[in-house]
């Protein structure tokens, strides 16, 4: 049985304002899929879906089939139709008119996915990056592969998951970012984790999102973490899988950020030219976002702008894809290439 009752206008836009909703109904978008279906795509709890789903079923956008004890859930059609032809009542020019080609270039948003190992990993080497293009109104996700579930060593792993996914949502939300993704592998695990799987989780993220900037770490992932090398090459799989026409950065560290990680400079960094960062009018809320992994020993434990006099203002990427002699910016959206740019992938 399907419900047809459709919902008003206010209704339905309540619905979808959300970014979680708006993924899901993403999802299924072409075909079917079950709450466990939903909870591997999008990274978040079983229980989270269910809530979601519930809204998206009472403002009648999504309708449920039962089929024994599995449930399966997918856009309702006709009461997205019916409230698209209501919105164009409402705007001059009907959405599906509009032109994207004639659009100026600061009109479309700009999409950024970082994929890390472990909370912190964020803060440290590219805080001020994440700080400065959050603040600039950049839609940044980030993925975390795990919750750091082995980074306190006289703590249960559950424990230990619990107050460092805290610790990641305290610093995300000082860096400005909302939208945060666990893949839910075990830390110091993931190089023995099922690659398919995971490279399919990255895969859907970057596919849904479409950025036009990747970050993620380096070959040598900057402290030599098999974490942190599991996830460059993962995350450089799924990018080339995912036909995603962006860029892709490595994450190469400051001798500043070597040194934070336990690493001798100078460490090698192979790959495209490198990329500097501005970052000294963020420097202060860098050490902020640090702060918030108490249970990491944070390299700063000072007044934050005492501590920030300290760093320095300037991080750097190396660009992987395309590959490129030189670069002539600063930004990680907008590079002026010296030279063709080939949108064929090896």
């Amino acid at each position: 049985m399907r419900d047809t009752a459709c919902c008003d206008l206010n209704d339905f836009l309540k619905a979808v304002a959300d970014d979680t909703r708006q993924r899901i109904l993403f999802l299924l978008r072409n075909r079917e899929m079950s709450v466990s279906e939903l909870d591997t795509h999008l990274a978040v709890s079983q229980p989270t879906v269910s809530h979601h789903l519930a809204i998206l079923r009472r403002s009648q956008l999504v309708t449920a089939r039962y089929e024994g004890r599995w449930v399966y859930y997918r856009i309702n059609p006709d009461c997205v139709k019916e409230c698209s032809d209501e919105i164009r009542v409402h705007f001059k020019k009907p959405i599906h008119q509009q032109n994207m080609e004639h659009k100026q270039p600061e009109m479309i948003k700009r999409r950024m996915v970082v994929i890390l190992a472990h909370p912190d990993d964020e803060s440290f080497p590219l805080g001020g990056t994440l700080a400065k293009y959050a603040a600039e109104g950049v839609e940044i996700t980030l993925v975390c592969a795990t919750k750091g579930e082995a980074g306190i060593p006289d703590s249960s792993r559950e424990e230990t998951a619990r107050l460092r996914e805290h610790e990641l949502l305290t610093a995300a939300d000082v860096l400005g970012l909302s939208d945060v993704r666990f893949l839910g592998w075990l830390d110091s695990e993931l190089d023995k984790a099922d690659e398919k799987i995971v490279i399919g989780q990255l895969v859907a993220i970057l596919s849904e999102i479409q950025p036009q900037v990747v970050i993620t770490f380096g070959a040598d992932g900057i402290s030599g973490h098999p974490d942190h090398i599991a996830v460059h090459q993962l995350t450089t799989a799924a990018f080339k899988e995912s036909g995603v026409r962006g860029l892709l950065y490595y994450i190469a560290p400051s001798e500043a950020t070597q040194q934070g990680c336990g690493v001798l400079p100078p460490r090698a960094i192979t790959g495209g030219p490198t990329i500097g960062i501005d970052v000294s009018q963020y420097l202060v809320t860098k050490v902020r976002a640090t702060q918030c992994h108490a249970s990491q020993n944070p390299p700063f434990s000072g007044d934050p702008k005492t501590e920030a006099e300290h760093l320095a203002c300037h991080e750097y990427f190396v660009l992987a894809f395309p590959v490129l002699e030189s670069v002539t910016t600063h930004d990680l959206f907008e590079q002026k290439l010296e030279m063709e740019v080939h949108h064929e992938r090896a």
